[in-house]
């Protein structure tokens, strides 16, 4: 696809990615190429806001391997989201970063095929292929955010574990500097049952964007659901971020583990970074 002069915010931050992205270890080419051609025979949900759903997302083979290396329970840490941000109806979700672009700090050793997930999903040429698929709404989310000469554009990775009878995650809309988000669903784990791919899966709502605040999570049961993306092995939920872009985690069966991988491409500048 190819960006119009009308998307001059889109235009400058993927050609300021591919400046900067430099993947020190190996990733896939065949993978971001399955990738790639997934997206561009999917076609974008526009209700409630728009996402694209994509089964077998990573090739058989590479998404096996990621499975089975899964790591161990120990490396998981609580998610701090700080004071004032309704961490109560967060859940139980315990993560892993294990990308954190452009930083250089030291990551948790997560095992090789989690790297090559990571670091394809990283590429270039995929972030590309997204952003451009989604090019009205990442154009906005990038107008949007206060762009200033310190601005830079960012990608971070995590392993995500989420369980418990509550809220699984909290009804919510990300930081609005989290431009598009890749979800991937890995496995469920424990005794499911015939609801467990509807309530582990991702809910989406209607909402008003001048009642959303960014980071405020609130219980799913407030909210009627617009769309419900069940739980599957190897799909993907993607999603350009907005401000109705409000979407949760119902949960609530203690015995079932939720195992998902998140990719996020940010615009950030030294402060945010710090704080989000």
């Amino acid at each position: 696809m190819m960006i119009s002069k009308k998307h001059s915010s889109l235009h400058a931050h993927l050609m300021e990615y591919a400046r900067q992205s430099s993947i020190a270890e190996s990733f896939s080419h065949v993978s971001v190429k399955h990738i790639m051609a997934k997206v561009q025979n999917s076609v974008v949900e526009s209700e409630p806001f728009p996402h694209l759903v994509i089964d077998d997302f990573l090739p058989e083979g590479l998404f096996a391997r990621a499975e089975f290396s899964w790591p161990d329970s120990q490396l998981f840490a609580e998610v701090d989201l700080g004071e004032g941000k309704s961490a109560g109806y967060v859940g139980t979700r315990k993560a892993i970063l294990i990308s954190d672009w452009p930083r250089t700090t030291d990551l948790p050793e997560v095992g090789t095929p989690w790297k090559r997930v990571a670091n394809t999903l990283q590429s270039a040429e995929l972030s590309e292929c997204l952003f451009s698929y989604f090019a009205e709404q990442t154009n906005k989310g990038l107008e949007k955010v206060d762009q200033n000469q310190n601005s830079f554009p960012g990608y971070r990775a995590y392993l995500c574990r989420d369980k418990g009878l509550g809220d699984g995650l909290g009804a919510h809309i990300d930081a609005l500097r989290k431009i598009l988000t890749v979800v991937l669903y890995v496995s469920l784990r424990g005794e499911t049952n015939a609801e467990s791919s509807r309530n582990w899966g991702t809910t989406l709502y209607s909402k008003s964007a001048s009642k959303i605040t960014p980071l405020s999570f609130e219980p799913n049961s407030k909210y009627v659901p617009a769309r419900q993306i069940e739980f599957r092995p190897n799909r993907a939920f993607i999603m350009p971020n907005s401000p109705v872009s409000l979407h949760g985690v119902v949960g609530g069966q203690h015995s079932v583990e939720r195992r998902t991988a998140m990719f996020g491409y940010w615009l950030f500048d030294n402060e945010t970074m710090d704080k989000t």
